[in-house]
């Protein structure tokens, strides 16, 4: 399966079962190990790579984002889920490619975590009855399209700041699925800068 472009954020740390560390006091792991990678989707934009039967995904988690937070409290409401989380576990089979879709060499984590990035992912959906210790339920990608995105101060953030509860995910060792199955993506790209190629599969 394929995503639109879509912009978010590498998670290269270790999982803190106490939950009292925060992004950066967790430590970062090996180049070698499993990592995630995270995105927010406006709710009205979920594309139907993550929806069953036309019903969000178990795996497309529906949040209110930190700005419909903000305001919910300025206003003294609930807030309302107005973003869906997506997150992508990346094993070391994965296929890197960069902004031209040609291939390259993984990035270390530091370099990953430096970053935030558009990316375009052709991923496998692996179900928890299918799901073992060494490979648990999810998305799984199988090539991933990455390029950074360029930070400039005099303009506004183009994506939703993820906080800790969005990158404090479980990294498990294992292989990928050796599967790939691939479809059309979204026209509508997510988040995306234009102008760069499409992936090669």
């Amino acid at each position: 399966m394929l995503t639109p472009k879509m912009g978010g954020i590498f998670d290269c740390r270790k999982y803190d079962q106490s939950g009292k560390k925060t992004h950066d006091q967790r430590e970062l792991l090996a180049d070698t190990d499993n990592v995630t990678f995270s995105a927010l989707i406006p709710i009205n934009d979920v594309p139907e790579v993550f929806k069953v039967n036309g019903n969000l995904d178990e795996f497309a988690k529906p949040k209110a984002s930190k700005k419909e937070r903000e305001a919910a409290k300025a206003e003294n409401r609930e807030p309302v889920c107005d973003v869906v989380s997506v997150k992508f576990k990346i094993g070391a089979n994965a296929r890197w490619f960069n902004k031209n879709a040609k291939p390259m060499q993984r990035p270390t984590n530091a370099e990953l975590e430096a970053n935030r990035y558009n990316v375009q992912i052709d991923f496998t959906r692996k179900a928890k009855n299918d799901a073992n210790p060494l490979s648990p339920s999810g998305y799984w990608v199988n090539n991933i399209m990455i390029s950074p995105i360029e930070q400039n101060p005099f303009a506004g953030q183009a994506f939703e700041e993820a906080d800790d509860a969005d990158l404090d995910t479980d990294q498990k060792d294992g292989a990928l699925p050796g599967a790939i199955q691939t479809g059309a993506p979204p026209k509508k790209p997510i988040g995306a800068t234009e102008g760069e190629d499409d992936l090669p599969f």
